[in-house]
């Protein structure tokens, strides 16, 4: 079977200029074809073809979605849209009275420009405000822009190059050279957009080296602070993981270790439900899984951190931290659970870039980690397993930033800086752990 069919990669697929090739090869064979059609079989067919066409494409927008994408199921509707051209409706009015109208032969024209410009001005918003909560006022002004832009171009761009080769040869090459200006000027400009912004530090761009962290992978040690006082264990996926530096400055404070065994995307406990993860993720959860399994009776004191809000959209994760709090409360094992951080709606870096080019955008938060963080925090207390509110810590007042620094790598890590600072609040928090039990 094709890898692209089992790809845990919908996005590249649907972006992949080599996945999309036979959609244009599919448009220049209309082009060649039409021209040596038989129209006598044509014209006895034709409303066929066409209903068969919007059938197709009709469908496609019931059947399909981005996470069933597939050369296969874009060739489907292209095949539609095929037909619809092939059948040449243009000029009946009876069986295509819709489609002969004014305001939709004006749409047809528009089509390439609205085709080049909507997506454009989508990612645009999109990079400035991260996901848009659409609201039918906001609908209604990205269609009127995209509109007012496909327009513009339509008008004066569109219309005066599509008839350059009834020109003379001194005006081809002025428009020629305008083209080639106009493509490789956006280049430029992004050349010296990049140059006004600095380059990050390191320290802001990852909350750890991968390298010095039990991540997915098994070191000869994954002990933080004092390696002398093995104290405390901590688990969780890349939400314990950005706690490693965090949990050095809590243990060098307190004089005890913290052993951080994390996972990408995984809860390293057993019973935890490894085929909701890509495959890339699977095995490193499995034997992250086995190292804790071997060490959880090796500790009395545990911690649990994670991204709650996507770990809860698995149905069976209740139900596996049911079965850890019981069993650690059989163990004698004292169990705290970390609340997620903050979820920003954008990354951070685009927040930092934005403002050096002087546009500041306020930073939002999403809602799903409120929620989530509630749903555990009712789950805990139903085990008497102590839960902490993290956004309440000051660290958090109003991220990304924390006394004027940027805390966050992305929109919902901590980058080193910010895995420091929280190190101050893990140390209280660790302390008041340590003296209510």
């Amino acid at each position: 079977m094709p890898n692209w069919i089992n790809s845990e990669s919908q996005s590249r697929l649907y972006y992949s200029l080599l996945i999309r090739a036979p959609e244009f090869l599919m448009g220049c064979t209309l082009s060649v074809y039409t021209i040596k059609f038989n129209y006598k079989l044509h014209a006895k067919f034709k409303t066929s073809l066409a209903f068969l066409g919007f059938v197709m494409v009709i469908s496609s927008f019931i059947l399909i979605d981005e996470k069933i994408f597939s050369p296969i199921l874009s060739m489907f509707i292209c095949a539609g849209t095929f037909l619809i051209i092939l059948s040449d409706l243009q000029g009946e009015k009876k069986s295509a009275f819709i489609l002969n109208s004014k305001i939709f032969v004006y749409l047809g024209g528009l089509s390439f420009s609205i085709y080049l410009y909507h997506w454009p001005i989508l990612a645009l918003i999109h990079y400035s405000y991260g996901e848009i909560q659409w609201t039918i006022w906001s609908i209604i002004l990205y269609i009127a822009v995209t509109f007012f832009m496909s327009w513009l171009s339509w008008k004066f761009i569109e219309n005066y190059f599509k008839y350059i080769n009834s020109a003379s040869i001194l005006k081809n090459s002025s428009k020629l050279l305008f083209v080639v200006f106009v493509a490789i000027s956006p280049v430029s400009y992004a050349k010296n957009l990049n140059s006004i912004i600095p380059a990050q530090a390191i320290e802001y761009t990852r909350y750890a080296d991968d390298k010095t962290i039990c991540h997915g992978k098994k070191l000869d040690s994954c002990l933080r602070g004092n390696s002398l006082r093995p104290k405390i264990l901590l688990i969780g996926d890349s939400h314990a993981a950005q706690l490693n530096i965090a949990a050095d400055i809590a243990g060098e404070n307190l004089g005890i270790g913290i052993d951080v065994i994390s996972g990408g995307s995984c809860i390293p406990l057993e019973g935890f439900n490894i085929k909701k993860l890509p495959d890339w993720a699977k095995k490193p959860c499995q034997d992250q899984i086995v190292t804790v399994s071997r060490k959880l009776p090796e500790y009395k004191k545990i911690i649990l951190a994670g991204m709650w809000s996507y770990q809860l959209q698995d149905e069976l994760m209740p139900n596996l931290l049911h079965s850890f709090f019981i069993n650690s409360a059989l163990n004698n094992q004292q169990v705290i659970v970390l609340g997620q951080i903050p979820k920003l709606k954008i990354n951070p870096v685009r927040l930092l870039r934005l403002k050096y080019l002087g546009i500041e955008i306020p930073a939002t938060l999403e809602s799903d980690w409120i929620d989530a963080n509630q749903k555990l925090d009712i789950l805990t207390k139903a085990h008497n397993i102590k839960f902490y509110h993290v956004e309440n810590f000051t660290l958090f007042n109003s991220p990304p930033y924390f006394n004027g620094q940027i805390i966050y790598h992305d929109n919902h890590h901590l980058n080193e800086v910010g895995s420091k600072i929280y190190g101050q609040f893990l140390a209280g928090l660790i302390n008041d752990f340590s003296s209510s039990n």
